[in-house]
């Protein structure tokens, strides 16, 4: 690791899009020394991230969504090291890089700096592995995983159905402090391992929301109109516009991670409006400081278990199944990929987690002018690192 002004990133041009010269100067952040590879490999995982949200969402229209770009593509990352070549390849294609070494690499330098960027925010990032003792773990593979993964490994009978999900499933309520308690609730006969990643995240927002300012106010939302909590305050924001939609950022603690709170123009289909090119620009946004009057919905997401076959499947990866090099016995298997997430947002911070699994079976300054925000309408959001300019959760409020 190597303290480096973010500024000084920024200018030396590793990654674009990221922030405007107007942003406040964020110092002594400590930042990994990114290769050239790992520096376009992290670029392409950025557009990889709106796109997963834009698949995602296209199956959950008309609803609120909660997901996690950064958690799929540490999973599928993780996947690709464990598979046969053609696989491998078309998720590296998808998540746009050109082989696994530049993917593994990169998440190693996440792994150890995401959790330590910012000393004001709890970030934890943890991969896992739970494979059927009958079979012999190939060596190259479990070398990987644990060198740039960090993963741990649990060789466990999987014919002990209770123990295994106690197992798992209480590895993932540790790892997203109890957000996420359960994410399988019986083994299928034919599962050979599991994949898991586990992603948590809290932090306190730079400048907080007074709740003496929250009050009751009216959302319209697609299916109904409500009356919800509206946190409310005003002074100095990050802000950017276009002519389809308007966008705040919201710092955490230092200034690593931010909150992106967009709210299409003219209240146009949200659905229609995260499918559209409109919302790709949203990461490379440059903000300017404005003087903004900020009206925004306390509120607090659950994913259902959702299948991300048909997601993977719309940005290239056309055939989860084939040749596994998880064992040094070689078989021919099928990959079930899931997520699940939950965010809550409110007058202190954010707190965000995600579970993806692959569940592997066998064959059988500020301006003069003022801006007012007021989100009562549907809106999406975005929480991100300002280095790599990756996306941690990704979601929509429609309805509260």
């Amino acid at each position: 690791m190597k303290k480096l002004s973010l500024i000084f990133a920024l200018a030396c041009g590793v990654f674009t899009g990221c922030s405007s010269s107007d942003e406040p100067v964020v110092v002594d952040v400590p930042v990994p020394e990114f290769m050239v590879s790992e520096s376009v490999a992290a670029s392409e995982l950025g557009e990889f991230d709106v796109r997963f949200f834009e698949a995602v969402n296209a199956g959950h229209t008309a609803t609120n969504v909660v997901s996690s770009p950064l958690s799929a593509s540490m999973l599928l990352s993780l996947v690709a090291t464990s598979c046969h070549t053609e696989l491998s390849e078309q998720i590296c294609n998808a998540l746009g890089c050109d082989d696994i070494s530049s993917l593994n690499s990169l998440a190693d330098k996440y792994m150890s700096w995401l959790p330590n960027a910012d000393a004001d925010v709890a970030l934890s990032l943890a991969n896992a592995l739970w494979y059927d003792q009958s079979y012999t773990l190939n060596p190259d593979f479990s070398a990987m995983a644990q060198k740039y993964y960090g993963a741990e490994i649990f060789a466990r009978d999987f014919s002990q159905e209770e123990n295994l999900l106690s197992d798992i499933n209480g590895w993932s309520s540790r790892r997203t402090n109890g957000l996420i308690d359960k994410i399988l609730n019986d083994i299928n006969p034919q599962l050979l391992a599991v994949q898991v990643n586990a992603l948590y995240f809290k932090g306190a927002w730079a400048t907080e929301f007074d709740a003496k300012d929250t009050r009751r106010a009216e959302f319209n939302g697609l299916a109904r109109k409500s009356t919800v909590d509206m946190m409310y305050r005003s002074g100095a924001m990050d802000y950017a516009e276009t002519d389809e939609f308007e966008v705040v950022a919201l710092p955490f603690g230092k200034g690593t991670y931010k909150a992106l709170f967009v709210l299409p123009k003219n209240n146009p289909d949200i659905d229609a409006f995260i499918a559209s090119e409109a919302l790709r620009s949203v990461p490379g946004m440059k903000y300017r400081s404005y003087d903004v009057s900020l009206s925004i919905p306390k509120f607090k997401l659950m994913s259902p278990d959702m299948s991300l076959d048909e997601v993977v499947n719309a940005l290239g990866i056309e055939n989860l199944s084939g040749e596994l090099n998880l064992f040094t016995e070689k078989m021919d298997v099928a990959h079930q990929l899931f997520q699940k997430a939950t965010i809550e947002i409110n007058e202190s911070g954010a707190e965000a987690s995600a579970i993806t699994w692959d569940g592997i079976l066998g064959s059988s300054g500020i301006e003069s002018e003022k801006r007012t925000l007021t989100f009562d309408r549907p809106f999406a959001f975005f929480i991100t690192e300002r280095v790599t300019n990756r996306c941690l959760f990704a979601g929509k409020v429609t309805n509260l």
